[in-house]
């Protein structure tokens, strides 16, 4: 990707340039000549992290990149749903996925059924290190250095997410990982619920009236002790 439109600043291949060297355009897909107006912002840098693992040719990374599809569906918040579909393979191309109708994102429940292994949202609400091992579960080949690999880079995945303030990964902080990234001591934090208070930033919904009786916080021993 060697060349920049004129027009919007996309950064694309020399084959797709449908103008001249001066004045570089891609057609429709990027701004269509100047007629989606105004620049379309960049998307932002990766983390230092995440763009080590896609160029590092440390083994590690070299294993990331092999098993990227795996990785990226390990940390998947939903599954896509399809009522209808048919698949076709073309003789001697890729495998196409064809679908008919709507596509949902299935969220699901937010616990577990009793039994069954947590998966995509679900995973969210258990610490760093146990999500890394529900992860690494899934991938489970047998290969006990393979089996170290993905519960790595599960960890190392799920942290940058966490640095770069991803804010769909940082609405499930648990208290303990929220009183570890503060940096203030237990003792010194206090928990107060003002019912009459609500933030104009949050989703409506969270402010919702519960339909229980009672409200419960669960604290780790591990909080407490310390």
């Amino acid at each position: 990707m060697d060349l920049v439109c004129s027009y919007c600043n996309t950064i694309g291949f020399s084959a797709e340039n449908l103008g001249t060297q001066r004045n570089v355009h891609f057609g429709v897909k990027c701004c269509n000549k100047g007629k989606v107006h105004g620049s379309i912002p960049l998307l932002p840098n990766i983390p230092a992290s995440l763009h080590h693992l896609y160029t590092s040719p440390d083994s590690l990374s070299e294993y990331f990149r092999k098993n990227i599809r795996k990785f990226n569906s390990g940390l998947c918040m939903a599954s896509m749903v399809v009522k209808e579909e048919t698949r076709s393979t073309r003789h001697g191309g890729i495998a196409s996925f064809t679908i008919k109708g709507q596509i949902f994102c299935g969220i699901g429940s937010i616990q577990n059924a009793a039994g069954c292994t947590p998966k995509f949202i679900q995973t969210y609400f258990f610490d760093t290190d146990e999500q890394a091992i529900i992860r690494s579960a899934f991938l489970d080949i047998g290969n006990p250095e393979d089996n170290i690999r993905n519960h790595t880079l599960f960890q190392r995945l799920h942290e940058m997410l966490l640095n770069c303030q991803n804010t769909y990964i940082t609405s499930f902080l648990s208290i303990h990982e929220y009183i570890q990234r503060i940096e203030v001591p237990p003792d010194n934090l206090r928990i107060s619920i003002h019912a009459d208070i609500r933030s104009s930033a949050e989703h409506s919904g969270r402010y919702n009236l519960p339909q229980g009786s009672e409200v419960a916080i669960l604290m780790p021993n591990v909080v407490a002790s310390s």
